[in-house]
């Protein structure tokens, strides 16, 4: 029983590693050959959500001390979309909505999650939070657009 659960999210890892790297080839946010990139390497969980941990590095400084808060919406972003990618849903951002709750500080561990929280097919609802010494510093709601329904000439 646990050899078949441990093979099929082994499944799921590869399908949503291929599809991270298909579809966000040279993402700032994801790609780990990216050398000024975020290089945020999401994990799907085994309840649909996806998971990453960070060290909050000083290159992601705005004011002193504190991550700077487009870094903070595009490591929220990131995290929904791989939420998605978990779920074989390749979508667009259609609307984001970060709070910035507590300062995000600088050199110290910081855990981002995303879930999906409703489906309205073609488009998701993801909620994401980021959590530093136990305290939620960060949260976001976004809707997302399956990009199969997106019309592409906008994006040309």
């Amino acid at each position: 029983m646990y050899g078949s659960l441990t093979h099929r999210l082994e499944s799921q890892q590869d399908s949503f590693q291929n599809q991270s790297h298909t579809d966000h080839p040279n993402c700032f946010v994801c790609q780990p050959h990216r050398p000024f990139g975020l290089r945020m390497a999401y994990e799907p969980q085994p309840d649909g959500s996806v998971l990453a941990h960070m060290d909050c590095p000083k290159l992601w400084q705005g004011y002193p001390g504190m991550v700077h808060g487009g870094i903070i919406a595009s490591i929220l972003d990131g995290a929904m979309t791989h939420c998605l990618f978990a779920r074989q849903v390749s979508g667009v951002t259609a609307d984001l909505h970060v709070r910035y709750r507590h300062p995000l500080l600088l050199s110290e561990p910081a855990t981002v999650t995303a879930k999906v929280t409703r489906v309205m097919s073609p488009v998701y609802v993801l909620e994401a939070e980021i959590v530093q010494q136990d305290i939620v510093r960060c949260t976001a709601t976004g809707k997302f657009m399956d990009r199969r329904f997106a019309q592409e000439d906008q994006y040309k």
